[in-house]
């Protein structure tokens, strides 16, 4: 099969959703040689996705009770469960807080947590008012952007406004929590006119700026200062009140005498990390850790990298006390950062000469 070119935006999207849902090489290809022809009914197929789930919303409503909310935090769009962690970190607990769950956002996020489902706090009118919106956005897109960007995703519009639009109902003596910084998420959350609570998830460069900033919060948790700068010039119309998440804690603490090295993982960063981890596995006396991302999907990678090289694979859970980070700009880099660890990002000018230094040190560890 020859190898298709990526000549547009749209292809270009293609193969980045192929290493973000971990696919082969082969396999992106095969995708992005399925869906050109299928780009000419793409938008048939998307009305058609949005009407079952409108149809879907309508039966699901009538077996619903609407449940009082015995709670003054509530979460609405987020993968809420996935952030337990997070909420800790900020001395608030998971019981404190009920999730509005939305249909056709993963449930398995609020497995463990206290929800309710938004159909039960809007009418059904309310639920044609978002069809139609939805239906009217889908057509818009595709008249303007067609050319350019990939149009399967807007049906996911449907559920958005069915958020927002209990977003505009919901009483004000509720407090919303978010962690999204730039996710239509965000927008939804920054524009309440209910009191806001940020707990920032993820790292910003700062090296960029939005069309829009996402609204306006009433406090914030940031990672550390630097972040909360950049994160009031970049997502807030005004500064809120604050204070800082709790740093990080380790648990583990090697006592093998090996000098100690954690690279951290990412969905779209495998070809780095393979160079990475076999540079650094040559040597005896480094003791490599791998933290995957919480979402990574591609498995098979660290699988495969470990019938090649010799690492310790991390759970969830796990932050090991190490003397060097490798990692992409991420949250987890930061905080080992901020205790004293020294980080090497992938974007440092001095990288790759950083790596070759480490993967020829020798000598027992020091203490960290």
């Amino acid at each position: 099969m020859h190898k298709p070119d990526c000549v547009t935006w749209k292809d270009y999207k293609i193969q980045k959703m192929g290493v973000y849902l971990g696919l082969s090489q082969k396999m992106t290809h095969l995708l992005l040689y399925v869906y050109r022809p299928f780009q000419a009914i793409e938008l048939f197929v998307s009305l058609l996705i949005v009407f079952y789930r409108f149809f879907y919303c309508i039966i699901i409503k009538l077996f619903l009770n609407k449940e009082p909310i015995d709670a003054d935090l509530l979460s609405i769009g987020e993968g809420f469960a996935r952030h337990s962690e997070l909420l800790k970190k900020a001395s608030i607990k998971d019981n404190d807080v009920v999730v509005i769950t939305v249909p056709f956002v993963s449930k398995k996020v609020y497995k463990d947590t206290r929800h309710v489902c938004v159909l039960s706090y809007i009418s059904y009118l309310d639920i044609t008012t978002a069809l139609v919106w939805s239906v009217r956005l889908m057509f818009y897109m595709n008249k303007r952007y067609k050319r350019f960007d990939i149009f399967m995703r807007y049906y996911s519009s449907f559920e958005f406004f069915l958020a927002f639009i209990y977003s505009r109902k919901v009483d004000k003596k509720y407090t919303f929590l978010f962690f999204s910084t730039y996710t239509r998420w965000a927008y939804l959350n920054g524009g309440l006119t209910n009191r806001k609570i940020f707990l920032q998830h993820g790292y910003l460069s700062g090296k960029w700026r939005l069309v829009k900033k996402i609204g306006r919060v009433d406090y914030g948790f940031y990672i550390n200062e630097d972040q909360r700068i950049i994160c009031e010039k970049m997502l807030f119309e005004t500064p809120a009140s604050y204070e800082y998440l709790e740093g990080l804690k380790f648990t583990l603490f090697p006592s093998t005498g090996k000098i100690s090295v954690l690279l951290i993982g990412n969905n779209n960063n495998s070809a780095i990390e393979e160079k990475i981890l076999l540079t650094l596995s040559r040597n005896p006396s480094l003791l490599l850790y791998v933290k995957p991302h919480p979402d990574f999907k591609n498995k098979s990678f660290y699988d495969n990298m470990r019938t090649r090289c010799n690492f310790v694979l991390l759970g969830k859970d796990d932050y090991p006390q190490v003397q060097y980070v490798f990692s992409y700009n991420s949250t987890l880099a930061t905080q080992y950062e901020d205790a004293g660890v020294t980080v090497h990002r992938y974007v440092d000018i001095d990288f790759d000469e950083q790596l070759v230094r480490i993967s020829k040190m020798s000598g027992k560890q020091n203490e960290v």
